[in-house]
């Protein structure tokens, strides 16, 4: 993967705005860079990012193929032969000393490689073969001036001279999430302007438009192409009145995307509560389970009586917690999705449950913290693996947890997701008469059309219509 970033980068001039294809005589790898990444390893899922963030960065677009060990004898040895005698370097013990002797602190080496360099800042960023982003790789990194997020953004922004920090402020305005989800298309975009020397800065809302046609021609539905949409409108300037995304042409023809490919909801009802909490009353008091049964019952139980989403339930902190022996109560102290200026979930409020010890919240938050105190050790998150080594788990991770409950209290996972935990708890929370005011301070809405428009589903029926006929017409018990 290594060699694949190395080729990339000594050549970007060269392949700057080209289709390339790598061939490679590692299967894995030819696996983990067609998949952009795996599941398998993180390791290997950030081996694998790297090479295709900087194709991103540099407007090239990868395709791989393997191709078998005796036909790629040449590179092959190649690859193997050392090169070291050829970077000369002073020993390290005696740069160091030197330089303190001398009360200088370098501030560039003129033939410095990747393979001799002293010190991080004297390595020139030209010459630098490891970018910042690739850290995490374990080789040299160089300060970057400039964040490589969303490049093609800073760039009006600094012609219209604002400062750096402003501009690098600016940036921040969209989220982690946004600028992941909108720079393969950016990307795209500038690929696109880049094959028809096309300014993409004053390209025209046709141009635009037509990247969209030729983006739905591969297949992307009507969300995909949505969110092209938006991220066009952060890059592609065409009018003094509109955005790119609010153009009416641009809606009219985002409306047309939707008649021949429609995006509609994954599913007209929700499950029903009941089965899941009876499931879990199954269960058992929180000292008779097994850590792993204990944590997944808690996800569970804090999903559906929070109404929250799974980066709600990932960010709660032992450090922003109260606990009481009738109720716990935390504090979030990060933004959230629906976090905006003067509005933020302040709290998240779990109450004891007498009547039944077993599905009471509190008595299991208190159980769990007891079992995960010695084995969490400097780890702050609520939530840890319930297996070696205990850290703090993925968002990612939640939405697993509450799937694997879903499917032991025998709910279908392939129609209903671990966000149904909203649904389908605000659901029955209205269909026993609970006010749509508690309900929307409870999930976080601002208007009662959210939960009127995506939220509020009946639940699903047990019986089959069909089945429960034949048996009645029939006679059958």
């Amino acid at each position: 993967m290594l060699a694949v970033l190395f080729f990339l980068k000594a050549f970007h001039k060269e392949l700057s705005g080209k289709h390339v294809l790598v061939r490679i005589d590692n299967t894995t790898a030819v696996s983990d860079l067609c998949k952009m990444g795996t599941s398998h390893s993180k390791k290997r899922n950030d081996l694998t990012r790297t090479p295709w963030e900087w194709c991103l960065d540099n407007n090239m677009w990868l395709t791989t193929s393997h191709i078998p060990g005796k036909e790629n004898t040449l590179d092959d040895e190649e690859s193997r032969k050392s090169r070291r005698e050829t970077e000369w370097t002073l020993d390290r013990g005696i740069f160091l000393e030197a330089v303190k002797k001398l009360h200088v602190e370098p501030q560039i080496g003129l033939f410095a490689s990747r393979l001799n360099y002293q010190n991080p800042f004297c390595f020139p960023k030209e010459t630098n073969l490891i970018s910042t982003s690739t850290g995490r790789l374990g080789a040299s990194t160089t300060p970057e001036t400039h964040p490589a997020d969303m490049p093609l953004v800073r760039k009006p922004l600094e012609g219209r001279g604002l400062l750096e920090s402003a501009t690098s402020l600016i940036l921040q305005s969209w989220r982690k999430g946004s600028k992941q989800q909108y720079k393969p298309f950016i990307a795209k975009w500038e690929q696109y302007c880049s094959q028809r020397q096309i300014n993409p800065f004053s390209a025209t809302i046709e141009h635009g438009i037509n990247l969209l046609a030729e983006l739905y021609q591969t297949g992307i539905g009507y969300s995909a192409l949505n969110t092209a949409r938006c991220a066009l409108s952060t890059v592609c300037f065409t009018s003094k009145h509109y955005t790119f995304g609010q153009h009416p042409l641009v809606c009219r023809f985002i409306k047309g995307i939707f008649e021949c490919r429609p995006y509609l909801p994954r599913y007209q009802e929700t499950w029903d509560v009941t089965v899941v909490l009876a499931y879990l009353a199954k269960l058992g008091p929180p000292e008779k389970l097994s850590l792993k049964n204990l944590t997944l019952k808690v996800v569970m139980l804090m999903a559906l009586l929070s109404v929250q989403r799974r980066q709600t339930l990932h960010t709660l902190s032992v450090d922003c917690m109260q606990i009481r022996s009738d109720k716990c109560v935390f504090f979030i102290n990060s933004l959230l999705k629906t976090s905006r200026p003067g509005r933020h979930l302040a709290c998240i409020e779990f109450q004891a449950y007498a009547p039944d010890v077993s599905l009471c919240i509190a008595k299991h938050l208190q159980q769990y913290l007891k079992r995960t105190d010695i084995l969490r050790g400097d780890v702050k998150q609520l939530f840890i693996t319930y297996t070696k080594p205990h850290k703090a788990v993925s968002p990612d991770t939640v939405s697993r947890w509450i799937k694997t409950t879903l499917v032991d209290a025998g709910i279908d996972t392939s129609k209903y997701s671990a966000h149904s935990t909203r649904s389908a708890s605000t659901s029955a929370a209205k269909g026993n008469n609970i006010s749509i005011a508690t309900i929307m301070k409870s999930a976080g809405w601002s208007q009662e059309s959210t939960f009127t428009k995506f939220y509020d589903k009946p639940v699903a029926p047990r019986e089959n219509f069909g089945a429960e006929l034949l048996k009645a017409v029939r006679g059958d018990k």
